[in-house]
C-alpha cells in the first residue's frame, strides 16, 4: 500500500495482522523495518509515511476465515490471497502425476502480476505447478485443472 491511511483502512477490518514498511531507514524506525503485530505498532507512524511501500499481512489462516475481511478491507489495492500446502490430484490417463510441492493457488485482486505492481481494474487466479523441463508439462497441468472446475487458461504463464 502506498499510503498510511490505506494500511489503517486494512487494520481495522483485519485487527490481528502484522505491519511493514519496505523501505523506511532502520534508524529512523527499527521496529517497523520488520513485520510486527498490528497490536504492537506504535500509536505515532508519521515517521515512517514518507517510507511506502507498506504491507499488511497474514500467515497460517484456516481457509475461509479472513477472505471476506481481507477483500472487503483490500477494496481497490493491489492484494493477493495465497493458499499452500494443496494436493494436485493424479490424471495418469493425461500423463500428469499428482504433486504437493508446487501445488498452489493465489488470488490476485485488483493487478495483473504476483509482484502486485501493476493496478488493474481484475482480478486473476494464478495456479501454481512444477516447471519440469519446460516442455509443455506445466501448461497441460494447468489446463486441465482449470478444466476440472469448468474455466480455462487465459494467459501465458507468469515465471517469478
Amino acid at each position: 500500500m502506498s499510503t498510511l491511511a490505506e494500511v489503517k483502512d486494512l487494520l481495522d477490518v483485519l485487527p490481528e495482522a502484522w505491519f511493514v514498511s519496505h523501505s523506511a531507514p532502520f534508524d529512523l524506525a527499527p521496529e517497523l523495518a520488520r513485520s510486527i503485530p498490528e497490536g504492537d505498532l506504535p500509536r505515532d507512524l508519521a515517521p515512517v509515511a514518507e517510507f511506502p511501500p507498506f504491507s499488511v499481512s497474514m500467515l497460517d489462516r484456516r481457509v475461509g476465515s479472513v477472505e471476506d475481511r481481507f477483500t472487503s478491507g483490500a477494496a481497490h489495492h493491489p492484494a493477493e490471497v495465497h493458499w499452500t500446502s494443496l494436493i494436485w490430484p493424479e490424471a495418469p490417463e493425461h500423463d500428469l502425476h499428482g504433486e504437493s510441492k508446487h501445488a498452489e493457488v493465489t488470488l490476485l485482486l485488483n493487478c495483473e502480476y504476483i509482484e502486485l505492481d501493476a493496478p488493474a481494474d481484475t482480478h486473476l487466479v494464478l495456479v501454481h505447478v512444477r516447471r519440469r523441463n519446460r516442455d509443455g508439462y506445466e501448461d497441460r497441468f494447468a489446463q486441465w485443472l482449470a478444466k476440472q472446475i469448468g474455466q480455462e487458461v487465459i494467459g501465458p504463464p507468469q515465471f517469478t
